[in-house]
């Protein structure tokens, strides 16, 4: 079987907002990686997103006569891909999967990896190419990776600087005032229920938590900066906003 290896230490262009604080890997292709159809042997497509040598997803062809197919494949348990919408925030997508069958012409997606217990988010996308009657390439086009752990990344993002001006309205909870100084509060959507508040800095180390007395968050003592704020709601399921202390 012939592999497509990426090999990020060529054509990898990274954003940094510093080193402190986490970056965000960007890998446009050029030209794109592709698998063709009815190659021997396969074509097969290896990606590490997080530049740790290890793959994390490979994409390939599969036959059973009379079809022919695409899948992609996440390598471990703590790797899961799921379909996204451009500009979506990543963090707050549900339908995670192990693999994909049959991607569509132009393909959207996200992904998802556990570390230590916590999640890191990246994207990318995928597309096909048609000549009449027959599908020729199934190509990877570009993705990113972000570094910090739990970090609201929305899709098509490939930098940490002026992210807010791209962000979409958190469905959850109304931050204020934001940047804070000494206190954070939260107002709750109504049919919202917070179980829990957490705050983390950008090297994912916990700084607060709150299981009372969640409509407002201390921010006394902690250091100017950016900091990632997760709320756990009683249904089990969580978001992620920014925070900012001055």
């Amino acid at each position: 079987m012939k592999k497509v290896f990426i090999m990020a230490v060529f054509i990898t262009v990274t954003m940094h907002l510093n080193a402190q604080q986490g970056e965000i890997i960007y890998t446009d292709f050029d030209p794109d990686l592709a698998l063709h159809v009815g190659s021997y042997p396969r074509d097969t497509i290896w990606v590490d997103f997080d530049n740790d040598n290890m793959s994390d997803i490979f994409i390939y062809y599969w036959f059973s006569s009379p079809s022919v197919g695409v899948q992609i494949v996440c390598c471990n348990q703590t790797v899961k891909i799921c379909r996204a919408e451009e500009d979506c925030d990543i963090s707050l997508l549900e339908d995670w999967k192990p693999n994909e069958f049959y991607p569509h012409l132009q393909e959207n997606y996200a992904i998802r990896i556990e570390k230590e217990g916590m999640p890191y988010y990246g994207w990318f996308r995928t597309y096909t190419v048609f000549e009449p009657f027959v599908v020729n390439d199934f190509c990877f086009d570009k993705y990113a990776f972000c570094t910090i752990p739990n970090y609201p990344l929305l899709w098509g993002q490939t930098s940490l600087i002026g992210v807010e001006e791209n962000r979409v309205p958190n469905p959850f909870a109304t931050l204020f005032p934001n940047p804070a100084q000494d206190r954070l509060h939260l107002q709750y959507s109504p049919d919202v229920k917070p179980a829990k508040v957490e705050l983390y800095d950008l090297q994912g180390h916990l700084v607060r938590t709150q299981s009372e007395g969640i409509e407002s968050i201390n921010l006394q003592g902690l250091a100017p900066g950016q900091y990632l704020m997760k709320v756990t709601l009683e249904d089990g399921k969580t978001y992620s906003d920014k925070v900012v202390k001055e």
